[in-house]
């Protein structure tokens, strides 16, 4: 390990102790990241290899925000905020799998079947092809069977224009141009010739394309495989309630993640509303509620045995810079994260269950605004736990708000709010589905500025969590 600064045993430990004081510290301070094997254990520990959105590069994250430090960009955290300690049981959870089976069978082989983009990239787009043209070609036969009966120019018309749009799809190059011509083609003839399971299995390849690395495509296959499970359900839930609906078929966010060409975009959009074309944001909304609702009907009950010591940390320094890497949250492209935000304080959750084995487990941004009526908030967006299923959710985030209402107490804050918008309050279903409960027209909060962090307008879509100031929220 000599080209890692690593030249004796001692070298080694001291460099795991830095790095434990960096993550896990209550007050980590200025300390640097100076050898090839401490950047190692930073981006691994911190999440960043295995984050499916966007990457910053890791060195320009350490080396920009040590320059930002230094030049009083990024301050420490405010005055009045503290960390807490809790311990949070972990739940049993069932749900009725029937309910759930259909649909669940059936974009599990849409998911593994667009999983070959990655490694089998001329298989996936060969066999897009074989399935498209042969609808097509069904089409064509009746078509020729009725023309042979009885001579009709309008379908000699249509003949032409199928053989035409057959010859297209066999040249096309890549799957978006195959999904350009079915786009083409009517509603009435995609739903006939069942070609809703091709575009879908187009739309879910842009996930293995963009947001998956192979070893993240070998999990999730490995959970699809095992069938219907608590997990499996959540992961599904995520990518089609997140990764497919808020960024990738997102029309009011007009390609801003860049999954498509301009010509496929297009394509997508002008159909928006129109009742002869193919919205195809409409393929996924059944499955899409069908999966939160399921979640939103999950049982759960208290597991026997200890529960596990959960630590959340307030935390500006180049960790908090970092907390979109350590949640596998989708905000990870508002870079840098700090710079230029006094009022946001991200919190690091970190399990302390094994004292000798800290892990970092998720985190959530905090900040600090100005309502409408209401005077100052703190608003809790983000809040990200990856692995629903380690502690109980919803009592973990009731004893995170215990937490942050002391804090709330000491920096004078009237209300303690959270962001409303589906994406913004959380990148995971059944937090999402928890946080939900406060979305209530009584409770909506509008803030006095325009507040829309990562793409996500949340300035009339804030909801009162706690009331400070002496009111009643419940």
């Amino acid at each position: 390990m000599l080209d890692n600064g690593i030249r004796t045993n001692a070298d080694l430990m001291a460099s795991i102790g830095k790095m434990q004081r960096i993550l896990y510290s209550e007050n980590p301070g200025d300390i640097e990241i100076k050898t090839p094997f401490e950047r190692e254990l930073f981006i691994q520990a911190t999440g960043y290899t295995v984050s499916k959105w966007t990457r910053i590069d890791p060195d320009r994250i350490i080396s920009e925000f040590k320059e930002a430090r230094s030049r009083g960009r990024v301050g420490e955290v405010a005055q009045g905020y503290e960390q807490g300690t809790m311990v949070i049981g972990k739940v049993d959870i069932k749900f009725d799998h029937g309910k759930i089976e259909k649909e669940f069978m059936a974009i599990r082989a849409e998911l593994l079947e667009a999983s070959k983009v990655k490694d089998a990239g001329q298989e996936f787009l060969s066999n897009i092809k074989a399935k498209t043209t042969e609808a097509l070609r069904r089409k064509l036969s009746a078509l020729q069977q009725t023309l042979d009966e009885t001579p009709n120019k309008f379908i000699e018309a249509q003949l032409k224009e199928i053989q035409e749009t057959i010859g297209r799809i066999e040249s096309g190059k890549n799957t978006e141009k195959i999904l350009v011509e079915i786009l083409g083609l009517s509603r009435k003839d995609i739903e006939t010739l069942e070609l809703h399971t091709v575009i879908r299995e187009i739309v879910l390849s842009k996930i293995f394309e963009r947001n998956y690395s192979p070893e993240m495509i070998n999990t999730l296959i490995t959970q699809l495989q095992e069938g219907i499970s608590v997990q499996s359900v959540m992961q599904v839930s995520n990518l089609l309630d997140n990764v497919i609906k808020d960024h990738i078929l997102n029309i009011e966010k007009n390609n801003k993640d860049g999954y498509w060409s301009k010509e496929a975009w297009a394509r997508i959009k002008e159909a928006k509303g129109k009742a002869k074309t193919m919205d195809i944001r409409k393929l996924f909304t059944e499955t899409t509620l069908k999966f939160r609702e399921t979640i939103s009907e999950f049982e759960t009950s208290q597991s026997e045995g200890m529960g596990r010591t959960i630590q959340v940390i307030p935390d500006r320094s180049i960790v908090g810079e970092m907390s979109g890497y350590l949640a596998n949250a989708c905000y990870t492209k508002e870079y840098p994260l700090l710079s230029g935000r006094p009022n946001l304080t991200p919190y690091k959750f970190i399990d302390r269950t094994d004292p000798s084995n800290p892990e970092l487990i998720g985190s959530v941004l905090v900040f600090e605004v100005e309502t409408a009526s209401r005077g100052k908030a703190m608003l809790i967006r983000a809040f990200n736990v990856p692995n629903e299923t380690r502690i109980d959710i919803p009592n973990f985030i009731e004893k995170f708000i215990d937490t942050l209402e002391s804090t709330a107490r000491r920096r004078g804050v009237d209300s303690i709010l959270y962001a409303g918008a589906h994406g913004a309050d959380s990148n995971y279903p059944f937090i999402q589905s928890y946080l939900s409960r406060y979305k209530r027209p009584e409770r909506l909060v509008p803030l006095k500025d325009k507040f829309d962090f990562n793409g996500y307008d949340i300035t009339n879509a804030s909801y009162l969590v706690r009331d400070i100031s002496g009111e009643s929220s419940q």
